[in-house]
């Protein structure tokens, strides 16, 4: 086991400062900002400096990003989005949940290749960096339950909730590819909706 104790756990989680990003963030999927298509992805990095709140979405038909500059709203989405039609036809690797299984995988490498890393159901690992696997993960396994993953350690800066059973083959198209420092698989009790 590698998950942070709950007591731990929740003096991180209420302790989250405001962290500035260190890079801007440029998916080459459509990204849409508090619901709104952003069409200039310089000026949004210039003008919002905090983290972003992200899940999947579907945008004309296509692999899309929500992305919220507060939390709850993205959390709201990602309940909304639990697997439907809507990401099934667009990401193409959605499952029914018992077709997938409780932990997490993340691999070093696009389609599930390389050295992987389990999450257990109900795990929270604040930093990827005590296993020698900080930044380096490109794709991503369905899990049965939502999880997150965090740009930065003690699951601050940008947040990437996926509330589906979907794989995600390669991670750069969403601008995550080498980019998690800290992971939360969120168990049957779920994320705090």
């Amino acid at each position: 086991m590698h998950g942070v104790p709950e007591e731990r756990f929740a003096a991180l989680w209420a302790d989250r400062a405001h962290v500035p990003r260190k890079r801007p963030f440029l998916p080459s999927v459509p990204l849409l900002l508090n619901g709104t298509p952003v069409e200039n992805l310089e000026r949004m990095n210039e003008e919002i400096d905090g983290p972003l709140y992200m899940t999947p979405t579907a945008y004309e038909s296509n692999p899309a990003i929500a992305a919220f500059t507060d939390r709850m709203h993205m959390v709201r989405e990602a309940a909304r989005l639990r697997v439907g039609g809507q990401l099934r036809a667009a990401y193409g690797y959605c499952y029914e949940p018992h077709q997938v299984p409780s932990h997490l995988d993340l691999w070093v490498h696009m389609d599930w290749q390389g050295n992987g890393f389990r999450v257990p159901s109900d795990e929270k690992v604040a930093d990827l960096r005590y296993y020698g696997a900080n930044d380096v993960f490109s794709s991503i396994s369905a899990c049965r339950f939502a999880y997150s993953i965090f740009e930065h350690i003690d699951f601050r800066g940008n947040e990437y909730m996926l509330n589906a059973p979907c794989s995600l083959s390669y991670l750069a198209a969403s601008d995550w590819n080498d980019k998690i420092s800290s992971v939360i698989n969120w168990g049957p009790k779920g994320p705090p909706w």
